[in-house]
C-alpha cells in the first residue's frame, strides 16, 4: 500500500508559527535553546540538572501538588 505524508503546513491546522517552530526556522532558534531532538536530550537534561537547584525542585513540587490537589475528587460520569 502507498503511503502519502501530508506535511503540518498543508493541513491549514496549525499556525504559521507552530509550522515554522516543527521545521526549525532559523527566525525562531533564540525561542528555545534546544530544539526537541533525540540528539539534544542528553545535552538538555544535563544542563537541568546542573542548573536547577533541589530548593528550586522543593518548590515545584509544592506547587504542582498545590495546583493539582482537587483532582483526585473530581468523578467523570461519562
Amino acid at each position: 500500500m502507498d503511503i502519502d505524508c501530508l506535511p503540518f503546513r498543508k493541513t491549514g491546522y496549525f499556525s504559521d508559527l507552530i509550522c515554522d517552530y516543527i521545521e526549525e526556522k532559523e527566525a525562531l532558534e533564540t525561542l528555545y535553546n534546544r530544539f526537541p531532538k533525540l540528539e539534544n536530550f542528553e545535552a538538555q537534561i544535563k544542563e537541568k540538572k546542573e542548573s536547577f537547584s533541589m530548593a528550586n525542585r522543593h518548590t515545584l513540587v509544592k506547587s504542582l501538588k498545590n495546583q493539582y490537589e482537587g483532582l483526585g475528587r473530581i468523578r467523570c460520569h461519562c
